[in-house]
């Protein structure tokens, strides 16, 4: 998005002066919203913008420092951030239990496929191609799914507990 429509290549401008960025040329926003602790974050589907007592005071500063590509899902925890991109799990903010796996802007790397991600108090749980995968505090067990043979479809990251759904085989019963 350079501010011009170039009708050769773009059916509308995604609204930013950088050409050649990341973002889809078909220009379908994505608008996504979420509130943590004392912080709000707003993603039109290139960049995420965020704001609130804890942001203005760094708390959970860093997202306006990574180059989005694509946001498809956004999740705050208390204070912390996690967001799905092109480029796969990104996380900033607060990082006293490795919620954010150690780094203001990159979130896990052993994940693959992620479909669904959402961050807890002080944790954050994704769904990829191999089932659940939380990280950050485990004080409460809450990182740690139950095993099962189903496959996980959807999670919900709490403040001290972590619930999932499960697909189950059809004909299964329980």
């Amino acid at each position: 998005g350079d501010g011009v429509t170039d009708t050769r290549t773009e059916e509308c401008d995604d609204g930013n002066a950088e050409e050649f960025d990341a973002c889809g040329i078909n220009c379908r926003y994505n608008i996504l919203i979420d509130s943590g602790e004392h912080f709000s974050c707003v993603s039109t589907g290139c960049d995420v913008v965020c704001w609130g007592k804890y942001y203005d005071d760094n708390r959970v500063g860093g997202a306006d420092n990574i180059a989005w590509k694509e946001v498809s899902q956004l999740s705050l925890g208390s204070e912390h951030g996690c967001a799905l991109d092109g480029s796969g799990v990104r996380c900033w903010g607060e990082n006293g239990a490795e919620q954010t796996l150690g780094s203001t802007t990159v979130g896990p790397t052993t994940l693959s496929g992620v479909v669904q991600l959402s961050a807890g108090d002080q944790h954050t749980c994704a769904v990829d191609a191999r089932g659940i995968s939380c990280w950050g505090n485990d004080g409460s067990d809450r990182t740690t799914p139950s095993v099962t043979t189903d496959r996980a479809i959807q999670v919900s990251a709490g403040a001290d507990h972590t619930c999932a759904i499960y697909e189950r085989p059809v004909g299964t019963r329980y």
